[in-house]
């Protein structure tokens, strides 16, 4: 009797445990910048260890194959961008410089190059099986918003860097320059009043600018390769389900953020053996 109730017990446990369910993630990752690369591959990765079934088209295979891991590799189309700028040369563009930058890197012609390729329209033709869920990068024209829109799933959002100007408007976040410093700015810290107008004058440039040099001409390629009934970027981008943001409050500065938006700084890292973590020490700090 005692080992019919241990058993009428243990099925009783199992039935409890919810079912797990394995989901389909298509990783749309095509800017050639290693350094992105990294918090990319890295997120992919750990959804691959979960059980997922990940697809990633990025010019940054894998080195060795893994389960649940398909790589659409595009490194032949788009080579690494490693070592085609100098540390002087990134550290001496202005706000103006910055943006142009990134529009000739990842602007309105990237978009329609990366559409042009076999492996985007394999996606989009069902070759790689249905999705549940794409990811992206937050970086320049967010015209692959496009594509989780024309496969009807969630779209969520990763960004590589701290808090881009133009990033939180997605998702109804509070970014307000009278005390939050603009990224690529260098200020830190409690801000004097004229470095709260000028952080403020920063802010509405980059926002403009991120629509007119970049946004805005993505919208006229994502409405030639999806149709012209596709709706604008920044209406695709209302959609985001989740963004996750490479910074943390010991780093950055802290700001009110809704559960739509998670800092995830030092996701790529991992855990060596012999490391801090293993030692009492650890359970100290």
């Amino acid at each position: 009797m005692a080992s019919l109730l241990r058993t009428l017990a243990l099925l009783a446990a199992v039935a409890a445990v919810p079912e797990a369910a394995a989901f389909r993630v298509l990783g749309f990752f095509p800017f050639n910048a290693p350094s992105h690369n990294i918090m990319l591959k890295a997120t992919m990765e750990a959804l691959a260890d979960y059980g997922h079934e990940v697809v990633v088209l990025s010019p940054f295979p894998l080195k060795k194959p893994r389960a649940n891991y398909t790589d659409l590799d595009i490194s032949k189309e788009l080579p690494s961008l490693a070592n085609t700028l100098t540390f002087e040369e990134l550290t001496s563009l202005n706000q103006a410089g910055t943006i142009r930058l990134m529009a000739e890197l990842g602007g309105a012609h990237f978009c329609r190059a990366v559409f042009q390729m076999q492996h985007f329209r394999d996606i989009m033709s069902g070759k790689h099986g249905k999705f549940d869920v794409v990811f992206t990068e937050i970086c320049h024209g967010d015209c692959w918003a496009a594509v989780a829109y024309k496969l009807n799933v969630p779209l969520i959002s990763i960004s590589t860097q701290p808090d881009l100007a133009w990033q939180h408007e997605r998702v109804g976040s509070v970014d307000n320059p009278s005390y939050l410093p603009v990224n690529f700015e260098p200020y830190a810290g409690r801000l004097t009043f004229p470095q709260r107008l000028y952080n403020t004058a920063v802010y509405i440039y980059y926002n403009w600018a991120h629509k007119f040099y970049m946004q805005w001409p993505s919208d006229e390629v994502v409405r030639e390769f999806f149709g012209g009934d596709t709706p604008p970027i920044s209406e695709l981008l209302q959609r985001t389900s989740l963004t996750m943001i490479n910074a943390h409050v010991s780093i950055n500065p802290a700001r009110p953020i809704p559960p739509t938006v998670i800092n995830v700084a030092g996701i790529h890292l991992k855990v060596a053996a012999g490391s801090l973590v293993q030692c009492p020490v650890h359970a100290f700090l």
